[in-house]
């Protein structure tokens, strides 16, 4: 698992995409909370920061510096605090892929989904509340690390933690596409 996690960061160096950058999920970009759109087939566009307590926002908006010097594990920031209106909710977020675990043919099963590329273990990993940590129903081909992704399931606010990171949210009845601007 180690391996892969290590393999997600950004080959470039470059720190996580910013609001307004070219590339970056309408969802994923700093300072883009918006009332709640609906997709045509009912799930919730869920926005990054409509999943963090108003008071946690200036962590999130205000990240630590992206270092890839070493390969020591970072120390998470932020807090498991959730916002629980979005327990059960069907929603849609876009993110990129942090493949954990795969099957005996090499098919991803677990990932945490994270609002920008390059959130891997020797970097600061996004807060807790920043990670959703899914389990897929059926394994699927291993995904274009570098590319967002739209995913869709039922959100909810449940802790998980490995040696990876620690998520405050889970999805769970997911289905992954590649996200469209």
């Amino acid at each position: 698992m180690l391996a892969i996690a290590i393999a997600a960061c950004d080959h470039t160096g470059n720190p996580p995409l910013a609001s307004g950058d070219a590339g970056t999920p309408a969802s994923a970009a700093a300072g883009s909370a918006k009332p709640a759109r609906m997709t045509a087939d009912g799930y919730r566009d869920l926005d990054w920061l409509a999943m963090v307590p108003n008071d946690e926002l200036e962590v999130v908006q205000h990240p630590a510096p992206v270092t890839h010097v070493g390969s020591l594990r970072a120390q998470q920031v932020g807090t498991y605090r959730t916002i629980a209106t979005l327990d059960g909710e069907k929603v849609q977020l876009a993110g990129y892929i942090v493949p954990l675990e795969a099957d005996d043919k090499g098919n991803l099963t677990e990932f945490f989904l994270v609002p920008y590329y390059g959130a891997c273990i020797h970097v600061p990993p996004p807060p807790p509340n920043q990670i959703v940590y899914v389990k897929l129903d059926k394994a699927i081909e291993p995904p274009e690390i570098w590319d967002p992704y739209s995913v869709k399931g039922v959100l909810h606010t449940r802790k998980t933690a490995n040696d990876v990171a620690g998520s405050a949210y889970t999805l769970e009845q997911a289905s992954v596409k590649p996200w469209e601007n």
